[in-house]
């Protein structure tokens, strides 16, 4: 954790949505106090986001909020896509054995909203206000003040920064007169949740041109308690009114899941938009997730992208507001998230045009790519059902610290702005070494891990902290396991052992350095560390990350 001096009100959270009660819990974990407003006094309905891929679970975990929700998902580790009754693609993901956190889970938004709030309460930096409408927003150079409506009436709040959760309809984006652009799809999507005892194995199953839905396409979805949810593609006449009639819904319930007693939970109907502000800081407001980017479900690019914002933000806003590091910091936000939100825009659009073809040139591709799949199952790779979300990298970030040697030198390491894998791996503790996961001690701040050679450690030339104390900084040096660490080495250094995943996972070398931001993502590396590298690689850090020694 950061060592900062909270304020009374140092962030604003505009939304207590999944988003915006995620960036409040990562700021407070970072010892920011926060104010969250939301215009509503009750959770989500229905299942609306429901996969979660790994990378925000370990966002989850750091705020407590991960038990709970393990507790009740689903986890799944196979994908099938079919055309018609022919299965096309089986897409086959980890097994999340031994402490590893799963892949991709399903759980409705409804129970992800529930956990977070849970941690909120117990959460004294939070301070979240149900019924307060933020119905105006102006900007000095000392902060920000807002003009909330409450069930008492009209008040100010002044806070040094803003961070915009407010989903879709983004008020706070209206108050800015900010243009949205983009576009929508012209098709609709009928989506069902149904408790049934259904004969599925509990897997994502997607189907093009099923017998019941001639033409276009279904996706189903196992969720808790019972719970199936359907999406219908259902084309761009579709009259939700007439066909919310009970018989006209059963038949459609029924033929495809056939004579089994069901019971609907939630009922909607959505068309898919595909919108990026043109920036996502605006001053002191911060745009994250849905207020900042709109973009087609397929592959899970909502909450999951919207999550890994908030995260991106939260440290960064710390070292600013603990005065470790210049507002000029900030400006990194943008420069990394809206990379990443145009690439999903990119790949969903490619999605969409596959699922419903806009043309004849697409449609005819389409065919002829179902087609040559009877005939050879390598056509598959071009079966389009959603490229499924992951964390984006960082290539072209201003925070990437180059890395010494060029990128043939690392052949299976992590890319510089990559997130760092986890891996199993023991920790000296007690006087004995323990199993821990990495990704454990990954998050608190900069973390740098250095795996020693078997002729001694370097230890003694590696900095201990930045700034005296502001900024947070943890070495972890990787040994061989079987005694204890050297004597006379810094009591305050992370010793792990060198069994285990943790080298493999890193592809490394006896000598290798790397440098951890606080979100997990690679900004450096050396091979081999060396006093004069790692003296650099330092004053560049403090450099391009505007850190203040």
């Amino acid at each position: 954790m950061f060592d900062t001096e909270a304020s009374p009100t140092q962030v604003v959270v505009i939304g207590a949505g999944p988003i915006g009660m995620t960036a409040a819990l990562e700021l407070a974990r970072h010892g920011i106090r926060t104010v969250v407003f939301d215009e509503d006094d009750k959770f989500a309905d229905g299942s609306r986001a429901i996969a979660m891929h790994g990378s925000i679970l370990d966002v989850f975990e750091r705020s407590g909020a991960l038990t709970a929700i393990m507790e009740k998902a689903v986890v799944w580790t196979i994908r099938r896509t079919y055309h018609r009754d022919r299965e096309l693609v089986v897409q086959h993901l980890p097994a999340p054995d031994d402490g590893r956190l799963p892949t991709y889970i399903n759980l409705q938004q409804n129970y992800t909203e529930q956990y977070l709030y849970q941690r909120i309460a117990d959460q004294p930096l939070i301070d979240l206000r149900w019924k307060h409408r933020v119905v105006g927003l102006a900007q000095d150079d000392e902060g920000v003040i807002l003009t909330v409506d409450t069930p008492e009436g009209q008040t100010e709040q002044r806070a040094e920064y803003v961070v915009a959760c407010d989903g879709a309809r983004s008020l706070t984006r209206k108050l800015l007169g900010l243009e949205f652009p983009g576009h929508s799809h012209a098709d609709a999507f009928l989506i069902v949740d149904i408790r049934a005892d259904l004969p599925f194995e509990r897997q994502p199953c997607f189907f093009f041109d099923h017998s019941t839905n001639p033409g276009s396409t279904i996706l189903i979805h196992p969720q808790p308690d019972g719970v199936w949810r359907i999406d219908w593609q259902v084309g761009a006449n579709f009259d939700l009114e007439s066909e919310l009639a009970p018989n006209r819904m059963d038949a459609r319930i029924r033929s495809f899941i056939g004579d089994v007693p069901y019971e609907i939970v939630w009922l909607s109907s959505y068309r898919f938009h595909q919108r990026l502000l043109e920036r996502f800081q605006h001053g002191r407001v911060f745009f994250t997730g849905d207020a900042a980017h709109l973009v087609a479900p397929f592959g899970a690019r909502g909450m999951n992208s919207g999550v890994l914002d908030v995260e991106n933000l939260a440290w960064k806003l710390a070292l600013v507001l603990g005065g470790s590091a210049s507002p000029a910091l900030l400006e990194s936000y943008d420069a990394e998230r809206w990379p990443a939100q145009k690439e999903n825009q990119v790949v969903t659009d490619r999605t969409m045009k596959f699922m419903v073809p806009p043309n004849g040139w697409h449609r005819l591709r389409r065919k002829a790519v179902f087609t040559l799949c009877q005939v050879w199952k390598g056509a598959s790779r071009w079966v389009d059902s959603g490229k499924m979300a992951h964390p984006f990298v960082y290539t072209k970030s201003p925070l990437t610290i180059a890395n010494q040697g060029g990128r043939r030198k690392w052949p299976g390491v992590p890319r510089l702005g990559e997130k760092v894998p986890d891996a199993a791996c023991a920790c000296w503790k007690a006087g004995d070494w323990q199993p821990i996961r990495f990704r454990h001690i990954v998050g608190a701040g900069f973390l740098g891990l250095y795996f020693a050679p078997a002729n001694g450690l370097l230890t003694t030339s590696l900095p201990q902290g930045i700034g005296e104390g502001r900024t947070a900084y943890q070495l972890a040096v990787v040994q061989a396991e079987g005694g204890a660490p050297s004597p006379g080495q810094p009591e305050d250094v992370i010793y792990l052992g060198s069994a285990g995943e943790l080298a493999q996972a890193f592809g490394a070398q006896p000598g290798d350095f790397f440098l951890i931001r606080p979100d997990g993502h690679l900004t450096g590396r050396l091979r081999p560390a060396s006093e004069e590298g790692v003296a650099e690689m330092f004053e560049r850090l403090i450099e391009q990350y505007h850190l203040r020694v």
